[in-house]
């Protein structure tokens, strides 16, 4: 038998189950989380770390809604790999490199992707802000309901901003060396229309130069834009790409920029990719959230109350 479940407007998956027993639970999703940082200048090696990790997600019923808008997850299996020499402050760095098992709720809206974050309240904010670059990989930030030939521009969030963003959609033949999985995905959006044995790229450029509000206190230039002077990394581009077929599911971000320091300047190139591997029947109900409040996918925004209207999140 075939049971349902979902990653919030985007993803249908169906499991093939071999024996049918009589389930009520919901689907979990099991992902690797691969986050890389690397810094390099002239005449030295690279040198930086690397982050593996998996991401257990569970949708979560709202009462109110017929399906399932909220993906609750969690880390596990956490590991950190350090390589080459590094010439940086480690404050400048170590930040990234924790990772945090807390739970998290991320509450899907149809025509954004992620609306809102449910987290602790007294959560720290580098702890948050790695998840957020986590969580930004199943964030679509667009319904795809005109895709049109194939290429658009639409006004997306991330964890940056609020920025413009060009879409392009490819199509290629499905890798047929990848293991049988047992578990076909279904995407919803009727336009995209996911056919067998093919892949669907969906890649985003993101304009820094155009948006219309950008993370504090992270970058202290985006593009060419500056917006915080006492930031000492500078963000010269972001792309992300999507890749779906039937029996796949791979979501990257790529962020390059430079960053000072002792009047040395570094290149540095940021990648976390999120790979499905397996959907599996959740054995218990979703972690509760101590203490929650909601906060926004941009980085470092405060977690407020979650009584407070969404309009003033």
């Amino acid at each position: 038998m075939f049971v349902q479940g979902l990653i919030p407007f985007f993803l249908i998956a169906h499991i093939n189950l071999e024996h049918g027993p009589k389930l009520k639970n919901a689907n979990k999703y099991i992902f690797t989380v691969n986050m890389n940082i690397m810094w390099t200048r002239e005449s030295i090696n690279p040198f930086g770390f690397r982050v593996l990790s998996q991401l257990h997600c569970i949708p979560k019923r709202n009462h109110s809604e017929a399906e399932s808008n909220i993906l609750s997850c969690s880390l596990k299996h956490n590991e950190s790999i350090n390589y080459g020499k590094n010439e940086l402050d480690d404050n400048l760095i170590n930040w990234r490199k924790d990772v945090t098992n807390e739970p998290i709720e991320l509450v899907f809206k149809q025509e954004e992707g992620i609306e809102k974050m449910i987290v602790r309240q007294q959560i720290k904010t580098y702890d948050l802000n790695v998840l957020r670059l986590i969580a930004e990989q199943l964030h679509t930030g667009n319904d795809f309901s005109d895709v049109g030939n194939g290429t658009f521009e639409d006004v997306a969030r991330s964890i940056i901003g609020k920025c413009r963003v060009v879409f392009k959609i490819t199509r290629r033949p499905e890798n047929t060396k990848r293991n049988r999985r047992n578990f076909n995905l279904y995407l919803l959006p009727p336009s995209l229309n996911l056919k067998d044995n093919e892949t669907i790229v969906i890649d985003k450029t993101t304009d820094l130069n155009h948006c219309t509000c950008y993370a504090e206190k992270y970058y202290c230039k985006y593009g060419n834009t500056v917006v915080c002077e006492n930031q000492q990394a500078d963000l010269e581009s972001m792309t992300s790409r999507m890749e779906i077929s039937k029996t796949s599911f791979v979501s990257s971000t790529t962020r390059k920029g430079t960053i000072k320091q002792n009047s040395q300047t570094y290149n540095v190139v940021e990648t976390i990719t999120l790979t499905l591997e397996d959907v599996q029947i959740a054995t218990n109900d979703p972690p509760a959230i101590v203490n929650p409040g909601k906060t926004k996918i941009l980085a470092n925004y405060d977690v407020k109350n979650i009584l407070i209207d969404d309009e003033q999140l």
